[in-house]
């Protein structure tokens, strides 16, 4: 639909006395087919025209967008700057008015303007809400001789667009507003200057914003780099203000600091990085920036089982464990946003030799030769997270033998002494002990004080067995009953053991 200016309109209604009427300010205002609105308060006193949608005025609106440098044209057709509003950027308020109701210097008269109940205060609406929001015109029940209270944008976004929207029919009026609205609670990433990692703008050309995540009052921000550079910037929130690198002490924060002295930081291409700002404490706000771990949830790409198709399996603590299903493999170490470590310089990685380098975005695949079918094997990443190297190896990983060393109990049930296993033709330990409470702790050791298996869970007795344990970590025998006599199964795996507590008949 084609959209006609007010400010035209406007003039021609002013030209031609339209702001003459019989006295009767309702009945005039459902005499005129075209009743032009204005908009007070947004950019100062002095109204700003909006733009009908409809012929007949009904729906009118007016887009804008909240920055610093932002202007809007006014009746007089000069410039008017957003910041000079009621509310300037922060808490965008405003009211609206006939065009036909204005003094001579185009502010308001002040007989008809619509807001909301004036002891209520400001009427807040959200933007991007589907319906309309009704206003009260002066004289309405819910508004005093000191009219109805101003509308105010609930969490306008800086360098966000926004339209408000007016439906308007005789004297009612309604308005909605289209665009994001912004959680006084969120905290952003303000750049100074030009940046790589955080570009100004978007390829259509929209203003960029950083917003950080929040979790209770800790925000984080977490980027790859795309580039060696040297980041500046400052942090704002919409409640508190902007925040600036302290000059007392490093890492700590302060509001709107006299120096303004911003933040900065320098990152290096590929790596991963973390900013937290913690406002746990308002008088002592903190930010810290740290390297992400690089195989933070990666995952090895093999062909595990066929040599046409391979599959990614989750790497743990910078390892991963496979029985081998074929006598070589090809893979890649795949990073958790898709990107690869490839082939290098070394064409294949030996069994129990030395690590070999990784190509950062190479997807030629390594390969490992002279696997034994069956056989256990465990693939070991070394990293260096602040140079941004990886490199690899395979180690073979034998069957676990109870009996080499000698491995039992130590637990609370035994005073922290040590139990040998029974170990039977299949190699499987057993070890039995009398309970003294209803729960105790146990761990899987070599004769004397030698840790070797636990880690930190519950075993219900006669419940489910525990697998592949490979920590250092007191397990949890719980279900006991004092007097009677348990055993501590023991089963060998591969660099772990496989553990259940049963009641001895």
């Amino acid at each position: 639909m084609k959209k006609i200016v007010l400010s035209t309109i406007a003039a021609t209604a002013l030209l031609f006395g339209i702001t003459s009427c019989s006295g009767d300010l309702v009945s005039d205002l459902h005499e005129n087919a075209i009743q032009p609105l204005c908009i007070t308060g947004l950019c100062g006193t002095e109204v700003v025209p909006m733009t009908l949608d409809s012929a007949d005025g009904s729906e009118q609106s007016l887009t804008f967008t909240v920055k610093e440098d932002f202007v809007i044209k006014g009746l007089d057709g000069k410039d008017k700057a957003l910041k000079d509003g009621w509310g300037k950027l922060t808490s965008i308020q405003f009211k609206i008015v006939p065009s036909t109701e204005l003094k001579e210097n185009r502010e308001p008269n002040w007989k008809v303007d619509w807001g909301g109940a004036t002891d209520s205060g400001n009427i807040f609406v959200k933007p991007g809400a589907d319906e309309y929001t009704a206003l009260l015109m002066r004289g309405d029940p819910g508004t005093t001789a000191a009219g109805p209270s101003n509308v105010q944008i609930d969490g306008a976004a800086m360098n966000e667009e926004y339209t408000i929207r007016v439906k308007y029919s005789g004297n009612k009026v309604s308005v909605k507003i289209d665009g994001l609205s912004e959680d006084p609670t969120e905290m952003k990433i303000n750049i100074v200057g030009e940046s790589k990692n955080f570009p100004a703008k978007d390829k259509n050309g929209k203003d960029l914003t950083y917003k950080m995540s929040k979790a209770a009052k800790v925000y984080t921000y977490q980027f790859i780099s795309v580039a060696d550079e040297t980041i500046e910037f400052n942090l704002s929130n919409p409640m508190s203000g902007t925040f600036y690198a302290s000059s007392t002490e490093e890492g700590e924060l302060e509001l709107e600091s006299a120096g303004k002295k911003n933040l900065s930081y320098d990152v290096k291409k590929n790596v991963e990085y973390k900013i937290t700002v913690d406002l746990s404490s308002v008088l002592k706000p903190t930010i810290k920036a740290e390297i992400v771990d690089m195989l933070k949830d990666a995952k090895i790409n093999a062909n595990w089982i066929y040599a046409d198709n391979s599959y990614t399996e989750k790497i743990v603590d910078d390892a991963y464990q496979f029985i081998a299903r074929r006598e070589e493999i090809d893979f890649t170490v795949v990073r958790h946003d898709g990107s690869v470590w490839g082939q290098d310089t070394a064409a294949s990685v030996g069994i129990d030799s030395d690590s070999v380098s990784l190509k950062f975005n190479s997807e030629k695949t390594v390969k490992v030769k002279n696997l034994k079918v069956g056989s256990c094997y465990k693939f070991i990443l070394e990293k260096d997270n602040e140079a941004f190297t990886l490199s690899a190896k395979v180690i073979l990983v034998p069957l676990v033998d109870l009996s080499n060393p000698k491995l039992g109990i130590n637990g609370d049930m035994n005073g922290w002494g040590h139990t040998d296993f029974e170990i039977d033709a299949n190699g499987i330990g057993i070890a039995e002990f009398v309970a003294t409470a209803e729960e105790h702790q146990v761990q899987i050791a070599a004769n004397g004080w030698n840790p070797q298996y636990g880690n930190g869970k519950d075993i219900t007795v006669d419940g489910d067995e525990l697998t592949n344990i490979s920590g250092k970590d007191n397990m949890h025998i719980k279900g006991c009953v004092v007097g009677k006599t348990y055993q501590v199964i023991c089963k060998p795996n591969y660099g772990a053991v496989d553990v259940k507590v049963i009641t001895k008949e």
